[in-house]
């Protein structure tokens, strides 16, 4: 039986004007779903991401199936980088305001995993 990964937080990447949202798990996994791709959406769509939010199952599993079929994973990432990703996320949760530098710490730390990992299974990969 394969153990099921727990979600820890997330993290909103920006990488040459692409956005992705980025969850974070226990195993040291991320996966990058791109944005844009939520933007994307007809009316309907955008529907039936407000009903998974209130709690329809039905809608729950078409959100489901949309983000698999875009998110990219990127494995073996430095624990230490989802607890500082894990610990400005609860300052934010504070309102408290975050410092540039924080920022593109977090940054930084994650465009190797992207570039290795995410851009090669990208549709449309990003030109380094």
């Amino acid at each position: 039986m394969k153990n099921e990964r727990v979600y820890i937080t997330n993290w909103l990447f920006s990488i040459q004007g692409k956005e992705f949202s980025c969850s974070f798990f226990d195993d040291n996994s991320c996966d990058f779903y791109p944005w844009d791709e939520r933007n994307k959406q007809s009316s309907t769509d955008r529907n039936i991401f407000l009903k998974a939010i209130l709690g329809d199952s039905d809608s729950k599993k078409n959100v489901l199936n949309h983000e698999r079929e875009y998110t990219v994973t990127a494995e073996n990432l430095d624990p230490q980088l989802i607890i500082d990703v894990s610990n400005l996320k609860k300052k934010l949760d504070l309102e408290e305001d975050l410092t540039k530098e924080e920022e593109m710490d977090i940054m930084v730390r994650l465009e190797p995993y992207f570039w290795d990992q995410i851009n090669p299974y990208l549709p449309r990969p990003l030109s380094k």
